[in-house]
């Protein structure tokens, strides 16, 4: 069954990963939902504006966490001020993730 994300749907799961993993610690200047045809996600420095977004339907709605954590992770990354990659860091939070049944990488 496919998982639609709508606006609500993105702010509350945000919401409540940013709580759950990371302490409420992410900011950013905007969510987004796109039809993506490449990619799930994204998080990207826009013009320093922060901006996370993701495509509009998935197959489930846990490859729609899994998509989140993964960008979030990014942004994790520049809220600490370190390059937005798949380095070290990127790993670790992934580590945690799957403790939790998330297979983010």
């Amino acid at each position: 069954m496919t998982y639609i994300v709508t606006d609500i749907k993105l702010a509350t799961e945000f919401k409540t990963m940013n709580n759950r993993f990371f302490g409420s610690f992410l900011e950013l200047d905007a969510l987004e939902i796109d039809d993506l045809d490449t990619e799930w996600g994204y998080c990207v420095d826009d013009d320093d504006e922060w901006v996370l977004g993701v495509t509009r339907e998935f197959p489930t709605k846990k490859a729609f966490h899994e998509t989140l954590l993964h960008e979030m992770t990014h942004l994790f990354q520049l809220n600490a001020d370190m390059p937005v990659n798949h380095d070290e860091t990127f790993f670790e939070w992934c580590d945690v993730f799957l403790k939790e049944g998330f297979d983010v990488d």
